[in-house]
Parts: C-alpha cells; structure tokens; sequence
C-alpha cells in the first residue's frame, strides 16, 4: 500500500487490522524509533488519536496498539529527560537526521539543547540553496543540537563546515548527534581548543566542532584560520544582554573578508528584534559608527519557503537576514 491507501484503510477501508499493522510497523515499531526512541509523550499522543479514531468510527482495534499504549504508559512515570526526533531527508544521502535533544526547553540553565523552529526554516532554506552552499566554508553559531548543521553537511556538500557553541551541555549533546550522523573518522585524538572535533562527511565534506563564545571572536585568531565563506545562525536574537557579542561578532566576520551571514530568527519580542538591527547599524547613527571605527552592515530580509522538509510548529513569524559588508 501506499501511504494514502493505508489511511484511508485505516479508518474507512476493508482492510482497518493490516492498515493498523502497516502504521504500527512504521511507525512505534520501527527500528529506527526503537533504536533511538521518540519523546514518550508524543507516541502516547500518536497511538492514542488512532485508538480515539477507530473506536469512533466502529472499527475493531488491533490488539498489538492497545498493548502497545499501555506499555508506554506504564513507563511514562519513568520517562527520560532526552529523546529523539527523526527527519526523514529524501536529498540527506543517509535519508535521514536524527537528533538527541532535551524533552524540556529549558535544560541545564540553556535552551540549546532542543531544536527550534527558526533552525528548521533556516535548515529548509539551505536545502533550497544548496548550490550556494556547494563547496563553501560554512561557519555556523550558536548551533544548538546540530540540525541546521547536519542537514547542510549531509545534503549540501559544503568544503567545509563549522558548528559551533559554548555552554558545555550544549557542546556535549551537539557533538554526540555530529558523531550520530557522520562516519567518525579522520578525528583529530588530541584536539586543540578551540576545536573540539574534527570529522568527515562522505567524500566532499570535513566537519568542524568548535567551543566559540561570541565574544571571543573579535579577539581570536580562529576566523582568519577558517577563513568561512558564509556565516548561518538561528534562533540566536532572543535575549538582549546577548545582542552585543552577537553583533560585534558578525562585525569582525563581515568585514574586509568576502563572506556573507544568514540569520533566521523567529520574531517572539519586535523590541529585541529591533535591538539587533539597530547594533548592526541599521538604524545608528552614522556619528556613532563612526566611533565605533566600522561602517554599516547591509541587512536584506530573504523570503523564506513554505515547509517543505521540516515541519512548522509556530504561528511566531520567521525572518531571514542576509547580512553583509558596505554600505545600505
């Protein structure tokens, strides 16, 4: 069967029992899901929407989902602190990314240890480009657990890609999903701060994890040896006291080097998204540029695709900057 053969058997066909079998199949029982399992609260969600549905609608429930549903009750007194989620890739060349990420958003005093949407859009939007991403050096910051990385480094053949972050729960879960994903090999035993892992992906791809606090950047050396053709970031304009390192960063980034930045952020506050561009000079005044010995940054808000591989779970808008060196 197909995929729409088997919903609609599932609640109004003939065949009700083997649709069940077929989703249960591919689905909870998958080994990719028994193997890496998703969060408990969602399959419960999942299997009990088919039960409430079937039971609606007159149809005989396949034993294996009633048992399978009280099995996973049973164990959500027990339920872990991590999960995974699974996104099945059809340009990724293992057909699929899968993530470790924290069941709760805010863990271990970060909110970077879950994935969020504005890096799924970004995610998608590279997927979209991915010619212009073809044989770049990719610096990403503030890469949280890895997705928007991952997606790029598997589908887009960068030359080279950088994840980077700084809260060490963050670096840990972010290197434990690179390590998932990739074949570990070529890795550096004794890596040297700020490099924490180096690797390969496939043939075309090296891959880079960095310990980067922003406000290292400016005073490092480690931009000159990567030397990145584009910078990405999502979801990293939410917090003010933040919004300074970020900017500067991406200041000493930008200019005097041939190399562009693409920030998606997902617009839950207008003043701190206001905040960001005004550090970035878009509304400073040219006096006080002028203090600060830099020149403007050329911001463009890019049109983003509808979601085409990885689900939207906000109604908060989404924008995409294009950033760069030069005058507005």
């Amino acid at each position: 069967m197909v995929k729409t053969d088997v919903l609609h058997e599932l609640y109004s066909g003939n065949n009700s029992l083997l649709a069940q079998k077929c989703v249960m199949d591919n689905t909870v029982y998958h080994p990719l899901v028994k193997k890496f399992p998703l969060k408990l609260s969602y399959q419960l969600t999942f299997l009990k929407d088919i039960i409430n549905k079937l039971e609606s609608s007159g149809h005989e429930v396949l034993d294996d989902l009633y048992t399978t549903y009280c099995n996973l009750l049973v164990s959500s007194s027990s339920d872990s602190d991590t999960s995974y989620r699974h996104f099945l890739l059809s340009a990724c060349r293992t057909g699929c990314i899968t993530l470790k990420e924290s069941t709760s958003l805010i863990s271990k005093g970060t909110t970077g240890l879950c994935s969020w949407q504005a890096a799924r859009a970004l995610a998608d939007w590279c997927l979209l480009h991915a010619s212009s991403l073809r044989g770049c050096c990719v610096l990403e910051l503030g890469s949280g657990t890895g997705l928007t990385g991952l997606a790029v480094s598997l589908c887009c053949e960068p030359r080279r890609y950088w994840f980077s972050d700084c809260h060490p729960a963050v670096l840990d879960l972010l290197q434990g999903n690179i390590r998932l994903n990739t074949e570990l090999h070529c890795s550096i035993p004794d890596p040297q701060p700020p490099i924490m892992l180096t690797t390969r992906c496939g043939d075309n791809t090296e891959i880079g994890l960095l310990c980067l606090p922003w406000d290292d950047i400016p005073s490092s050396d480690i931009v000159d040896r990567l030397s990145p053709d584009i910078v990405l970031a999502a979801d990293v304009v939410y917090d003010a006291s933040c919004l300074p390192g970020l900017c500067r960063a991406l200041r000493h980034l930008l200019h005097g080097r041939h190399c562009e930045a693409f920030v998606a952020c997902t617009v839950r506050n207008r003043n701190t998204q206001d905040a960001f561009l005004e550090l970035l000079g878009m509304n400073t005044q040219d006096a006080f540029l002028e203090l600060l010995g830099t020149e403007r940054l050329k911001v463009i808000t890019e049109g983003l695709p509808p979601p085409t591989n990885f689900p939207c779970t906000t109604e908060a808008p989404i924008v995409l900057y294009r950033i760069s060196a030069g005058s507005v």
